[in-house]
Parts: structure tokens; sequence; C-alpha cells
């Protein structure tokens, strides 16, 4: 059901601090956020459940590859710094590890990795509205999908629908109702995601109206609903092709 990419469960020390640094990811991050949580004052250190929860979550694509992009630009910083400073010069395989040569580096200015992560920054806050409208459009589809296969869906439980949950708040309603869940090691995708909230409002529809046998009756829905999740997977892994492609056009224009 999940993406591709491997469950991430843990974040140490530097790799928290980077993502904390990060003041555009960190803005979005906050932004994310479940419905629950957006309340009071923001924090200013995300901690290790919020980041499991962001990268294995329905915006993983998105955060994951933003945070590629910045992982690089920092580390042609660190090797710009090692080049010039004569004390560090023995520290050669940075450069092989990061795939820069000799001239590469020579080439490296701060002020040119300043102007690309500006540029970064503003790519980022596009693309998360970009995924922003994506959702929304996705929500709208498959309560449109619900109401053409005559699931008494009442408003309450569209309302329920557009709430934002993460991923532990999702897991934890699917096992309180006794429902089909997914693995603790699952990386959700918009198309997972829309999915179990689906079969939750499938649930409490049925429940409110007393109707009997309601797991298999959820079953069949879902098997109906099939080829409109298979869609969204498509629609979102094109998105995430088209984030992935801007993000090269920016290296390129800023090399």
């Amino acid at each position: 059901m999940g993406q591709s990419a491997a469950f991430v469960g843990y974040f140490a020390t530097p790799s928290k601090l980077f993502i904390n640094q990060w003041t555009a990811l960190h803005e979005l991050i906050l932004r994310d956020r479940p419905t629950s949580e957006q309340r009071g004052n923001d924090p200013e250190i995300i901690d290790d459940e919020a980041l499991i929860n962001t990268f294995n979550g329905p915006l993983s694509g998105f955060f994951r590859a933003s945070m590629t992009q910045y992982r690089q630009i920092s580390q042609q910083y660190f090797a710009s710094h090692i080049a010039n400073d004569e004390g560090l010069h023995g520290i050669e395989d940075l450069n092989k590890q990061l795939k820069l040569t000799d001239n590469d580096v020579k080439n490296i200015s701060s002020a040119k990795l300043d102007k690309h992560q500006r540029a970064l920054n503003t790519l980022i806050k596009e693309q998360y509205h970009a995924w922003e409208d994506f959702m929304h459009q996705a929500h709208d589809t498959v309560i449109t999908a619900l109401k053409n296969n005559t699931i008494p869906i009442a408003d309450n439980e569209i309302t329920e629908m557009h709430v934002k949950d993460n991923r532990a708040e999702l897991s934890s309603r699917l096992t309180d109702l006794k429902l089909e869940n997914f693995s603790s090691d699952t990386v959700l995708n918009i198309s997972d995601y829309l999915r179990y909230k689906a079969i939750i409002a499938i649930n409490n529809a049925f429940y409110r109206n007393q109707q009997p046998d309601e797991i298999a009756q959820i079953k069949q829905h879902m098997k109906r609903l099939k080829n409109t999740f298979s869609q969204l997977t498509s629609d979102e892994q094109q998105l995430l092709d088209q984030q992935k492609e801007a993000y090269a056009q920016l290296r390129d224009d800023n090399t």
C-alpha cells in the first residue's frame, strides 16, 4: 500500500538540528501538523514523533525531496569551507562522497550558495501549495466517489474526511474501530491516507444507519473505489516527478 521509500523511524541529533535550523522547512512542517496540534505557540524544536509522522506521512514525498535538495546545498557549504581552510585540507574523501570535482569546489562561493538557498526556499513554498491543492482535490475526488457508489455519507462524515490527522492518529482510530490498519513501518502516500479515511467514513455511516455486517459491505465498497485510489497514486507520482524536475532546473540555474 505505502510508498516504495523506506520508513524512517529514527532521527539522529545532527539530522534533527539540520531540519530545525532550516527555517523554511521548519515552518512548513509546523503548517503540516494535524488539526489537533494547530493550537498554541509553535515549538522551536520539532520533536522525534512529529518528524516521524511528517517524513512517513501523506506528504512525505514532498518533504523528502525538499530535504534532499537542502542537504546538497549544506554539503557544498561544508566542502567550500574545507577547501578554504588550510587546517582542514587533510579531509580528502568528502568531495568524492559529494561527487564534487576539485574544479567544482573551487567554483563554489558562499554568495552563489546563498542565492541557491533563497531560490530553494521560495520554490519549496510554491511546491507545498501545489501539494496542499492536490490533497484538497484528492479529498473531493474520494468524497464524490463515495457518493457515486450510493454510500450514505452524512455532512459530519464529510467534514471528518477533511480533518487532518497524522499517521499515528489515523492508526489509533483504525485500531479503536477494529478496522483494517497499516503496519507500524508503512510510509503512507496520499492515496493510502485517504483510503483509510474512507474506510472510517464508510464504517461510521453504516454504524449510524445500523446496517448489519458492515465489514463485508466496507470491503465491497472499497473494491468499487479501487480505480479511484489507483488514479490518485498515479497523479501523486506525477506531481512528485514535476517537483523533482523543478529542483533539477533550479540546480542547473545555480551552477
